[in-house]
């Protein structure tokens, strides 16, 4: 039997089958892989071009919409220059080539970033509801919540009357046809009837959205012992297209893909907007269907002349590839006066992703790797490298990769050699495809796609599947694994990794959200103790897990942290099956109402801490309906709280420190400047009527401003009480002190 010699065989195999006429540093990653993977399948079916031409939707801009008519593609929105284009593959091709064509965008779903709270933050007591801030409960403010897996029946989105708060939902995947869509996508439900016959979003197989709305603005529930930040906020709901599989509210036995339900309403279209062309849509990837979304939120918040504020409890990876440079530019030009942005940092800081070569260095480090294709981004300073990879097998197989064996039009195995498995078959290992753009300032961006062998079929010494990697020349080299994927040394057992953030929460005008921990766990309604996860950091420091900062630009992020560690919200009701066995031991609380069952359940993430900072910027907003991302962030630092006393801020671990929204208030009412004696700290009172309760003492000199800082009244109580008649109707700050010693205070209005 003759013996191949293989093994120390490098071979570059890029598949140009046929000329590609393609501008692939205008694309983004994934349009990028459309292309090489349309390309691919011509080669190896032999099939005509034209039989092979998938539609994808993708965000794109441009200097003018008519290029867009010119191959075809179909304009089914736009901001400014901003457009939402559905298209086949090959139009997409030609528009590259189009100089009015900037740049195109379509990229992978977002994730989602997956109680005490509202005390913690100044807002209220633990699981109480008492002690708000009752002068400003988010009122006129419009609140939206950009996610999935939305209950729109559950009682924290009603008012005590049981009538709907939710303004309006969108679900761009029902699949019950198209006919009252926005823009002939989806369902549109604008009426409380329409609400409560749709129940819920067709992907009810989780329970992130209705947990993640209840946070920031749900409505008191079960005798006020929980309730949202802004309970008193207007609510908006729509899809971000975070998930794949859905079961219709409506009808709990039916499981489809979002792509069925695409594709149904689609060919259902009767709405001029959605036409025939679009009827071989089957895939939500990518959704940009969740910026049209986000634009009609903040045009509904202008119609109304509301201020707004919206919820973003998901994210991708950073890259250094810059993957959503118009994804970015598109968030950004939502935001203004009364326009904000607020979004999860992600759930990634025990991963270790990131390297950084000095030039003329060499680098030594190790890969880990959990599945057999991942992205290695990085940016170089400089021409002069080379990247060598020994995969940690016997034969220790080692392949190189160098600025010349880069061949933008190989679709498949550019460079790579091949390794012999334990069952005698052959598989490739080294530098799949890539993609190169040239940034502004000079440096050069690579994203390359790795082939790795799988586990199951190579033998990999000590169990350990993963390679070497040394990083040589003269270039200045920074470097990223892909989360979940591809690590370095540190693997995924990381303490809040730096350049861990994810996408939403790193841009320029959105408040991103780090979290921290302040219940390590609770009790379910089986009685037992139950967390959602763990930390390694101590109760009332930051989640180990935490994604940090800085940006790969050099900005420091997150700009807050809050809350976010086994947080009480509602449960999606019409969760069934394996999903809701699952998630049972963290239910906290059940209740039956109008023949349905409510539950509450616990859970943690940077998905939990973002929606707390949503609704305090709600009652900001309240305060003052003109504040700017920048004014917020400046509020920020003046008044958040810091956990770690040994750190200065702001840093990329905390941001500004823990958000506190009573001394933020204050802050943005100038009250403390009026009033000197003020004390920042929220006092444990509640407003019944006109009477003050003062918690926790009988005795104790109570003072009431206006908030101009002149003295309405003063009085000292004997039992907790204060009676308020003569006060007319406005906001006020109640100074308490007792004993000799400040209590607090806080803000009513009468």
């Amino acid at each position: 039997m003759k013996k191949l010699l293989v093994l120390s065989c490098v071979l570059t195999m890029g598949t140009m089958a046929m000329a590609q006429q393609v501008d692939y540093s205008k694309m983004s990653r994934m349009l990028g892989n459309m292309v090489k993977d349309r390309y691919a399948e011509i080669e190896s079916t032999h099939r005509a071009a034209s039989s092979i031409d998938p539609m994808v939707t993708a965000l794109v801009k441009a200097d003018t919409e008519e290029v867009f008519a010119r191959y075809g593609a179909k304009v089914i929105d736009s901001l400014d220059d901003l457009y939402f284009v559905v298209m086949t593959v090959s139009q997409m091709e030609q528009l590259s080539m189009d100089s009015h064509v900037v740049r195109m965008e379509a990229n992978e779903p977002d994730e989602p970033a997956m109680d005490r709270t509202s005390g913690i933050i100044g807002a209220s007591k633990a699981n109480e509801g008492i002690g708000l801030p009752q002068a400003y409960t988010g009122k006129g403010v419009l609140v939206g919540i950009a996610d999935a897996h939305f209950d729109y029946t559950h009682p924290m989105f009603r008012k005590a009357d049981g009538s709907t708060r939710i303004k309006w939902a969108w679900d761009m995947y029902t699949g019950r046809g198209a006919t009252e869509g926005y823009r002939g996508i989806g369902s549109l439900y604008d009426t409380p009837e329409k609400l409560m016959a749709g129940k819920g979003s067709i992907d009810s197989l989780d329970y992130h959205g209705a947990h993640v709305a209840s946070i920031a603005a749900g409505s008191p529930i079960l005798n006020g012992k929980y309730r949202g930040v802004a309970y008193e906020a207007d609510l908006v709901m729509f899809e971000a297209g975070l998930c794949n599989a859905t079961i219709d509210p409506t009808s709990l036995d039916s499981r489809r893909t979002l792509g069925d339900n695409v594709k149904d309403d689609f060919k259902n279209a009767t709405a001029t907007e959605a036409k025939e062309e679009y009827k071989d849509v089957t895939t939500y990837e990518p959704s940009i269907a969740k910026f049209m979304g986000m634009k009609r939120f903040f045009e509904y918040a202008k119609e109304h002349n509301q201020p707004a504020v919206m919820n973003c409890s998901f994210s991708a990876q950073m890259s250094l590839y810059y993957d959503r440079a118009l994804e970015e530019e598109f968030y950004n030009k939502l935001t203004g006066p009364g326009r904000i942005i607020v979004a999860s940092a992600g759930n990634d800081g025990d991963q270790d992703i990131y390297r950084y070569k000095a030039a003329n260095a060499t680098l030594n480090d190790s890969l880990f790797a959990k599945k057999t294709s991942a992205d290695l981004d990085f940016r170089t300073k400089g021409s002069d490298f080379k990247i060598t990879l020994i995969l940690n097998n016997a034969e220790h197989t080692e392949i190189s990769f160098t600025p010349e064996d880069f061949d933008i039009n190989a679709n498949s195995n550019m460079k790579v050699t091949k390794v012999r498995s334990r069952h005698g078959y052959y598989y490739y290992f080294g530098f799949n495809y890539g993609y190169r753009k040239t940034l502004s300032g000079g440096e050069e961006a690579w994203s390359i796609n790795l082939k790795i062998p799988d586990y199951r079929d190579v033998s990999f010494l000590n169990g350990d599947w993963a390679m070497a990697i040394k990083l040589e020349g003269s270039a200045e080299i920074r470097m990223n694994g892909t989360k979940g994927r591809l690590f370095f040394k540190g693997r995924d057992e990381m303490i809040n990794a730096s350049h861990t953030l994810g996408t939403v929460g790193s841009y320029k005008e959105v408040i991103g959200v780090g979290m921290t921990c302040h219940r390590i766990n609770f009790i379910n309604i089986a009685g037992k103790e139950a967390s959602n996860s763990s930390t390694k950091n101590p109760e009332g420091y930051i989640c180990s897990w935490s994604s940090t900062g800085p940006t790969y630009d050099g900005r420091m992020k997150p700009d807050v942290c809050a809350p976010g560690f086994n947080i009480m919200g509602a449960q999606d009701s019409f969760l069934t099956g394996i999903e809701y066995e699952y998630s049972r031991r963290l239910t906290s609380e059940q209740w039956q109402e109008g023949g349905h069952t409510y539950e509450m359940i616990g859970l943690s993430g940077t998905s939990m801490s973002s929606p707390v900072v949503t609704g305090v910027v709600a009652l900001w907003l309240q305060a003052d309906p003109t504040l700017t991302p920048d004014r917020i962030k400046e509020v920020m630092a003046a008044t958040a709280k810091h956990p770690d006393p040994n750190l200065t801020y702001p840093n990329n671990i905390y941001g500004r420190g823990e958000i506190d929204a009573y001394a933020g208030l204050l802050k943005i009412l100038e009250t403390t400047s009026v009033i000197p004696t003020l004390d920042t700290k929220q006092a444990d009172i509640t407003l019944s009527g006109r009477t003050l309760h003062i918690q926790g003492v009988h005795v104790a000199n109570v003072t009431v401003y206006s908030l101009t800082g002149q003295v309405m009244m003063q009085t000292t109580t004997t039992d907790g009480t204060v009676q308020l008649p003569q006060l007319p109707s406005a906001v006020y700050a109640v100074q308490v002190n007792a004993e000799g010693r400040s209590l607090g205070s806080t803000l009513i209005r009468l």
